[in-house]
């Protein structure tokens, strides 16, 4: 089994269990007030597995199991000269830490505010999704319901402008930050752990036709 399907896996299960248990779900919700003065600092990555509802869980899952399966094969490519746990071990840290990265700006803005929380995987998914445009920009990103799909480069510089853009108006309660900063670090490690990726973007931009 892919580690793709056991981080959905593991996602669905503890996110139905703190539905159900309210302890549980208060413990490891991220919150940056009891972060940074209490040092519970599990809540940062730990939230990543949390959901707020269904909707919510399937969107995100559904998303990571489109793009995951793609990007951990690639991992799997560029450490094919070490043993099979090692790719594993890599991508498993790459989404744990992207989790991590894309909610650190939450701990310099709202840990004064004790009552701030957020949870949600959409940051490490946000990651994975550009490390798959950063790896074939040119594969096509299609939206339900819309039969014409968009290159993966051209839909990332668009999908960064809105992140940007709704994280200034602030106003409907989704941290826009945390995917623009996820996108950020899916691409920066890839770049991380093969350099030559960059080459291989920029040769398929170039070669990239609109009709």
């Amino acid at each position: 089994m892919s580690i793709t399907l056991l981080i959905i896996i593991a996602t669905g299960i503890l996110s139905v269990l703190a539905w159900n248990d309210s302890n549980l779900y208060h413990k490891y919700i991220f919150n940056p007030y009891k972060f940074y003065f209490q040092q519970e600092y599990w809540r940062l990555p730990s939230s990543g597995f949390l959901h707020i509802d269904w909707s919510h869980l399937i969107f995100n899952m559904l998303s990571l199991y489109f793009f995951g399966e793609f990007v951990e094969s690639y991992f799997g490519f560029i450490f094919q000269s070490f043993p099979t746990w090692v790719s594993s071990a890599v991508y498993l840290g790459f989404y744990v830490i992207a989790i991590a990265v894309s909610d650190i700006h939450s701990i310099v803005l709202y840990k004064n505010i004790p009552h701030y929380q957020s949870l949600g995987a959409s940051g490490a998914v946000s990651a994975v999704v550009f490390a798959s445009i950063w790896i074939s920009p040119l594969d096509k990103i299609y939206f339900m319901f819309i039969p014409v799909g968009i290159p993966g480069f051209i839909y990332g510089m668009l999908y960064l402008i809105y992140c940007n853009y709704q994280a200034k108006m602030s106003g409907d309660n989704v941290n826009h930050l945390a995917h623009f900063f996820g996108a950020i670090f899916g691409i920066a490690f890839i770049i991380l752990i093969s350099p030559s990726s960059i080459g291989s973007f920029i040769d398929q931009i170039l070669s990239w036709r609109l009709f």
